[in-house]
């Protein structure tokens, strides 16, 4: 099958990868997320994602509001900004369009364990606490560094 849109699939692609692997979603053995996972969280078929994984079709604000209701609480993010920036990344929506909707920047996906740790220091009860997350965030920073260089993101 030939491509019959155009428009920024490889950069979609690698958000909405890094965004599954934020929410938790476990890797295939070919080191992909799962897309039967994010079809149980979200209801959207395996068989769509890899046609936008392949450029073949572009997602549409409904699929991606989809995306963002289920994903939203998994990375702790508001469900409509994190539509938007989808949005964004899928080429539906512009960066200044973006902004006018409220959301200034689009969102940056961090994984899972950042996640988590990000809302422990939020509710850290003392410094002996806070700085051990502190560490721990750090070392996961470093760790994410290594595997994007690893992978030719970095």
């Amino acid at each position: 099958m030939s491509k019959d849109v155009d428009w920024p699939h490889e950069a979609f692609s690698a958000y909405l990868n890094d965004l599954m692997l934020a929410a938790g979603i476990p890797t295939t053995r070919h080191g992909t997320p799962n897309t039967v996972v994010l079809q149980d969280l979200t209801g959207i078929d395996p068989t769509q994602v890899s046609r936008w994984r392949k450029g073949r079709s572009q997602p549409t604000r409904k699929s991606l509001r989809q995306l963002a209701d289920g994903l939203s609480d998994l990375v702790d993010e508001d469900p409509v900004a994190l539509a938007v920036t989808l949005e964004v990344h899928a080429g539906l929506t512009g960066e200044d369009e973006a902004r006018h909707r409220g959301v200034p920047e689009p969102i940056t996906v961090e994984p899972k364990p950042v996640v988590e740790l990000r809302r422990k220091l939020r509710e850290a009860s003392d410094d002996a606490e806070t700085q051990w997350i502190l560490h721990k965030v750090t070392d996961l920073n470093e760790q994410i560094d290594l595997r994007r260089a690893a992978l030719g993101r970095g």
